[in-house]
């Protein structure tokens, strides 16, 4: 990554390349921020996933977006993002894409084209070398037969010796027309026998079917436990949501079962969203902390593909005051992408795309979402 440290002041910029190591920035005795070390500075480190930013105990605050920074407390610096230290404003920029970085950023429709196209290949392999075996085994039978042939030569002797043994596979049709005059007679004379009482099974099935309906009628209602939608509404949803046309598509779940319901719900404009252009998401408990043991799943999915998330606490994503455990981008506009979480019965949040309300809805503006979803044991209204 490439590190710009500009003096809003007198104009004067400074660029450090940094990959895969830490920088740290203090102050000097005439003012000026230069890379030194020191106890008290601000820790920059490109650790080959993300980019954090701690401050070590500076004297003067320090600014991240909108955010300022708590001391020994590293955060997540996204691109486009600046830091503030009176008049220094830092950016940084990516120079090199690893090839962890190439993965990530791949679409899930392209992944699974290469997964298709690796098995079509498998495919037509296994074809060749099927073909290729089954060809060796015809050689091999032609091959046993040419030296068959050279071992036993055609037969030269006289024809009475072929046509004496003819009578002795015969053996004269006196079997055969004792089992045809035989068996066609018992069958005719003992089917009609057994053909009426066969309507008594019949009546046995119809009453067994009968009651079984019956039985599952009058007692299965009452003993299943039956799943039904949820009528439970978000804590706090941004109205800016419905002018966008984003739904919810509440969970069906029977009484005390758990699932995943729709907690919170944001939207970041153009000017919030400060160049992101992503969908960020959190999965909480009971107790509004973030679940951890197993990390459930998110999952956002559109017409052609599926962005799979696993929560992760070790490099979490903050977006104001708040971090998040997950998140997708998105690259078109419109009512196109749905979001649930797996593992559990999940709410749906449908519509989500870029753009803004109105007639720009679909116009390739950048603009994010800010969900939380919290796990809920469904439970009956009185309760």
């Amino acid at each position: 990554m490439r590190l710009l440290v500009i003096d809003s002041q007198s104009g004067a910029e400074q660029t450090y390349e940094i990959h895969r190591r830490a920088i740290t920035f203090d102050f000097d005795t005439k003012g000026a921020l230069r890379p030194m070390v020191s106890a008290s500075a601000i820790r920059i480190e490109d650790n080959g996933r993300n980019v954090l930013i701690t401050d070590l105990g500076l004297e003067v605050p320090v600014r991240l977006g909108n955010l300022h920074l708590a001391p020994q407390m590293p955060m997540v610096w996204l691109a486009h993002q600046e830091v503030r230290l009176e008049q220094y404003i830092l950016f940084w920029q990516p120079t090199r894409t690893g090839w962890r970085q190439r993965l990530s950023t791949w679409t899930a429709d392209r992944v699974s084209l290469m997964v298709i196209l690796w098995l079509l290949g498998l495919l037509l392999f296994a074809l060749a070398l099927l073909g290729l075996y089954s060809w060796r085994q015809q050689q091999a039978v032609l091959q046993n037969a040419t030296v068959l042939s050279t071992w036993f030569p055609p037969y030269a002797g006289s024809l009475p010796l072929i046509a004496t043994a003819l009578p002795t596979a015969t053996a004269t049709a006196t079997a055969p027309t004792a089992t045809a005059t035989l068996t066609p007679t018992q069958v005719l004379t003992t089917e009609p026998a057994y053909i009426k009482p066969t309507a008594t099974p019949t009546a046995t099935l119809t009453v067994s079917v009968t009651r079984l309906v019956t039985d599952t009628a009058i007692g299965g209602a009452g003993v299943l436990s039956v799943a039904i939608t949820h009528t439970m509404t978000p804590e706090s949803w941004d109205p800016r949501l419905t002018e966008l046309g984003v739904a919810v598509l509440p969970a069906v779940v029977p009484i005390g079962a758990p699932f995943w319901r729709l907690l919170e719900a944001r939207w970041l404009n153009e000017a919030e969203a400060n160049g992101l252009h992503h969908v960020f998401i959190d999965v909480v408990g009971e107790d509004n902390l973030r679940i951890l043991q197993p990390p459930p799943t998110v999952r956002m999915l559109w017409t052609t593909g599926v962005c799979e998330r696993v929560l992760d606490n070790n490099a979490p994503y903050w977006v104001g005051d708040r971090s998040y455990g997950a998140n997708c981008p998105m690259y078109n506009a419109g009512n196109v992408y749905q979001l649930k979480v797996d593992g559990l019965p999940s709410d749906v949040v449908q519509n989500i795309g870029l753009g803004t309300p109105g007639e720009q809805r679909t116009w390739d503006i950048r603009t994010s979402f800010l969900f939380v979803f919290q796990r809920t044991i469904h439970r009956k209204a009185e309760e």
